[in-house]
């Protein structure tokens, strides 16, 4: 094998159709992952979909019989997508409108990326920036609704940039209904993205002064008050007050040592996150002598890393936050990091076009067989416990006493197989008749133990009282 034929082809820039085929593949991958078993917090948002459509509650998602505390858009877009599959496959179309999400962004990067330097090849780089790392193995796939969210996101961020450039009207209100549909995906947080590309818009913009002309003032003015009117007039305060509380709670801090720490943890799980990319991007920061040029950083390129930095601090100088957090701005430093590797990173393109390639390979495999064993593994079939149970308990109703992922998994599956039959819910305590599921050894005088399943290392029990005992 001739290394140095190997190492030249390496060598950077690429052409365009280099780069679209590197994406074209990495998108394969994402693919890969459509089969694997539920992850996570997966089985949420399957359970909430089908009690939100077997209750009714239209404007309120439901979980486990009570309200779950979040807006319901990305369970009225799973109910469509379940209305072309079916119920038994809901998982499959969560999946597939994460994966949607996840190709809207790449387009919308692309897109973006061209808009603001005019150069094809930046635009076809970012895309394959993007389309790696966390995004590939994880968030780009797997269905929360954090994809949903981020792609709402960014197109509002898109569309600000775009009408605040050409002072147009009727962008801003694009942008207004994007970024309302990302705070009815999930949470107000989008809000906070959105609010810092504005600002420094305001500040860095020639064109300003459009942000403060009276038709911008009248939109932001609809824009904001349409999240009060949700929370308190439309669903109701009672239902929503989780979206306050997800804020609040990351203002303790838990003492000034686990504060530092958790603010080291999660800087460095979000470098490595991020990488490859984030590598080139660390590296040109700590060793200037790798630079291949000092050509000085376009204003656009400026103006973009303000906006993350700015979107992303509350997030770095506060506790309790996940990566899945930040998705909305992976493909705002995806362009940064692609303008800046073509412009001063030329010498660190071998290693991270031959880096992107070896993540797209191992992703492959793993998705389809390593990361399925080890779920199984460490947290069982729950699809294969969930059937057990279903034939156990023959449409009889069943009630939960645990909440985790595990028995979550097994739910998701036994509401599906259950239709048109009540969703699984944690009921009253004083109930007579019917099974129970909890964690194994599960409480005192909770019922009679009619059999147990273990998922992965834990135990799940399935209880029974009153009539339901009965053969």
């Amino acid at each position: 094998m001739d290394w140095r034929r190997i190492a030249a082809r390496l060598e950077g820039p690429w052409s365009l159709a280099r780069y679209r085929l590197l994406s074209g593949f990495a998108v394969l991958a994402l693919a890969c992952w459509l089969p694997h078993p539920y992850n996570g917090e997966e089985p949420v948002y399957a359970i909430t979909t089908v009690e939100t459509w077997w209750h009714g509650s239209w404007l309120n998602p439901v979980q486990l019989g009570a309200q779950y505390g979040r807006p319901p858009l990305l369970n009225w877009v799973v109910m469509l997508g379940v209305w072309g599959l079916g119920w038994g496959h809901i998982l499959l179309a969560m999946r597939l409108i994460a994966l949607a999400s996840t190709l809207g962004m790449a387009a919308m990067v692309a897109w973006f990326a061209h808009y603001l330097s005019r150069d094809r090849l930046v635009s076809a780089f970012a895309v394959a920036c993007f389309l790696t790392g966390d995004l590939l193995t994880q968030r780009g796939w797997m269905a929360y609704a954090d994809p949903l969210l981020a792609l709402a996101t960014f197109a509002a961020i898109i569309c600000l940039w775009v009408a605040v450039d050409r002072r147009s009207p009727g962008l801003l209100v694009l942008a207004g209904i994007a970024i309302t549909a990302a705070f009815l995906t999930k949470a107000l947080t989008a809000y906070a993205f959105y609010g810092a590309a504005g600002l420094i818009l305001l500040w860095r913009h020639e064109n300003r002064r459009f942000l403060i002309s009276p038709p911008s003032l009248i939109i932001h003015a609809c824009i904001i008050g349409f999240a009060p009117l949700w929370i308190f007039a439309v669903a109701g305060w009672g239902q929503n007050a989780r979206l306050i509380g997800d804020i609040t709670a990351r203002a303790h801090t838990g003492g000034l040592g686990r504060y530092i720490l958790s603010l080291l943890t999660y800087w460095g799980e979000m470098l490595l996150r991020l990488l490859p990319p984030s590598a080139l991007w660390l590296a040109l920061i700590i060793r200037p002598g790798l630079r291949s040029s000092e050509d000085p950083c376009p204003k656009w390129s400026l103006t973009l890393r303000w906006i993350l930095l700015l979107a992303a601090l509350p997030y770095l100088v506060t506790t309790d936050n996940h990566a899945r957090h930040l998705l909305p701005l992976y493909p705002l430093f995806a362009i940064v990091v692609a303008e800046l590797a073509l412009r001063r990173g030329r010498r660190l393109l071998a290693p991270l076009h031959a880096a992107l390639i070896a993540w797209i390979v191992v992703t492959i495999p793993v998705a389809l067989v390593i990361s399925p064993w080890a779920q199984i593994r460490q947290h069982g079939n729950s699809a294969k416990v969930a059937a057990l149970i279903d034939a156990q308990t023959k449409g009889q109703p069943i009630f939960t006493g645990d909440g985790s992922s595990e028995t979550l998994a097994v739910i998701a599956h036994l509401d599906v197989l259950r239709l048109p039959a009540e969703p699984i819910g944690t009921g009253p305590r004083n109930i007579e008749n019917g099974f129970f599921l909890y964690q194994a050894p599960p409480p005192e005088k909770a019922g009679k133990e009619v059999a147990r399943y273990q998922l992965g290392k834990m135990s799940l029990a399935l209880l029974c009282r009153g009539t339901a005992c009965k053969p």
